[in-house]
C-alpha cells in the first residue's frame, strides 16, 4: 500500500472514532489544543499515530534546536501541500530525540514574545515582572484562588459522585 493511501486509511478510521462519543471528542480536542499550529487533518493523523506526543518537529527543526533524532525512531507522517502537490513529511516527538534541554515555554515562544507578554501580564495583574514562568505560575494561582469554591462545588455535584 502506498504511503498516501495508508494515511488516507488512518484518517478515515480515526475521524468516525473521535466523533463517536463525547469523551472521545473531548480527548481529541484536549490533544489538538497542544498542536494548534497544525491543520485539523494533520492533527487527526498525529492523534491516530500517537496520541501521547508532547512536542513535535521535523528532523531539521530538532537539529536547529540542538536536539537530534534517535537512530531508528519512527516518524509521524503528516501531509503537506506544496504547489498543489501532496508530499509527506515526518515529525518526531521530543521523546525520540536527545540533546539540549528544552522547556515547553522556550519551544513555543521567542524571547522577545515572552518578554512582551511578561511585561503586559505584570502590568495588567499588578505583578512584579519576575520572568515568564513565574508570571504564569502567579496567574494560575490567582485563577485557582478566585474560583476555588466553584471548583469544590463542581466536585460535590451528583455528576462526580
Amino acid at each position: 500500500m502506498r504511503k498516501d493511501e495508508k494515511l488516507r486509511t488512518i484518517y478515515e478510521t480515526i475521524a468516525p472514532y473521535i466523533t463517536r462519543t463525547g469523551n472521545n471528542w473531548r480527548d481529541y480536542l484536549t490533544f489538538g489544543a497542544r498542536f494548534f499550529k497544525h491543520s485539523f487533518d494533520n492533527m487527526l493523523l498525529i492523534y491516530a499515530q500517537n496520541p501521547d506526543v508532547t512536542m513535535l518537529a521535523t528532523t531539521k527543526q530538532w537539529n536547529q534546536a540542538g536536539r537530534y533524532v534517535n537512530s531508528g525512531a519512527k516518524g509521524i507522517a503528516v501531509c503537506e501541500y506544496e504547489n498543489a502537490r501532496l508530499t509527506i513529511k515526518y515529525l518526531f516527538d521530543i521523546s525520540q530525540t536527545n540533546g539540549r534541554a528544552i522547556k515547553p515555554t522556550d519551544w513555543q515562544l521567542t524571547e522577545n514574545t515572552k518578554s512582551e507578554i511578561s511585561k503586559r501580564l505584570a502590568f495588567s495583574h499588578g505583578f512584579e515582572d519576575g520572568g515568564f514562568p513565574d508570571l504564569l505560575h502567579h496567574l494560575a494561582a490567582e485563577a485557582v484562588s478566585d474560583h476555588y469554591e466553584a471548583y469544590l462545588q463542581d466536585l460535590l455535584s451528583p455528576e462526580y459522585n
